[in-house]
Parts: structure tokens; sequence; C-alpha cells
């Protein structure tokens, strides 16, 4: 069921997000393709909650479509423990980057694991992505386990914040 909170949290980032791009309409969230937004008679077969799943922040919208992705992200469940979610592949698109989004996301993908209940968030990163090392310190993330990845030959870090 579309809820308050769920209300509050799309207007408070459309809102961030449009004043850090400079962008004078409403971005549009999608997860696992569907729209999030504000159910209405004629839409609300489109349109989804907050909830799991690979997440896409668009810039534009014509004829059903969804255009300009400006960043994407995948929220899951650890298996096995209900108490964890696992954030991966967050990505922000070249002509975004450098405008405070990375963080804004971030917070995002917090408040969206607090709002299905979890009580830790948990990521992955590499040692040579330096502006997602930085992103984590600064916003209160803690490196948990490091580890040297015998495949790839990069040495990977396991973040977590406490919900």
């Amino acid at each position: 069921m579309f809820g308050m909170k769920t209300k509050a949290l799309l207007k408070k980032y459309n809102n961030l997000i449009s004043k850090i791009l400079n962008i004078p309409n409403e971005v549009y969230f999608t997860v696992d393709s569907k729209e999030i937004g504000e159910l209405t008679a004629e839409k609300k077969a489109l349109l989804k909650d907050w909830s799991l799943g690979v997440y896409t922040l668009y810039k534009d919208k014509k004829d059903g479509k969804y255009l300009n992705p400006i960043a994407s992200w995948e929220l899951y469940q650890m298996p096995h423990c209900c108490a964890i979610a696992v954030s991966c592949r967050a990505f922000v698109e070249l002509q975004y980057r450098s405008k405070g989004l990375g963080a804004l996301l971030n917070n995002l993908r917090q408040e969206i694991a607090r709002l299905l209940g979890y009580s830790l968030l948990l990521c992955t990163d590499t040692s040579i992505n330096t502006h997602q090392r930085q992103l984590l310190a600064t916003n209160g993330w803690s490196d948990i386990c490091t580890v040297f990845n015998k495949r790839t030959k990069n040495t990977v870090y396991i973040s977590v914040i406490y919900l």
C-alpha cells in the first residue's frame, strides 16, 4: 500500500534532486521498472511502493517511457538473514557526478532500508573506487572486513551502516 512515509520520502528526494541537478520538473523513480509515485485511478497498475529490487532514477518520461537515466542501484535482502539489506551496483551517470547526488542517494538507500524494517545496510567496494570509498567514509559507514579477491586482484571492502 502506498503510505504517507512513501509520499513524504518521494517529495523530499524529488525536491532535493531537482535542486541539485537544476531541473524544473520532478524526477522519476522506478523499482524493477515500475514507477514509484502517487497512486491515481488511471495509473494505479503502473505505480509501486518502495521495495527491494533494481532502482533507476530518470530525468524524463514521454509516452509512458522513461528517458535519460540519472542513477541506479540495487537493494536486496541478505540470503538467510532478514535483518540485513544489501546495497549494490550503485551508479551515477557521468554528467550528474560531482554534484552531491551520490551522497544524497546513499541516504535515500538507507531510508528505504529503514522503511522496509532492516537493521543494517551492507555494501562491498574495491580500493580503486576512490570516490565511493570517500562517500562511504564521510556518510557514517564502517569497514568491517577487507579481503583480497584472487580472481580480480582487487582489494575488496565490506562496509556497513546501522539503521
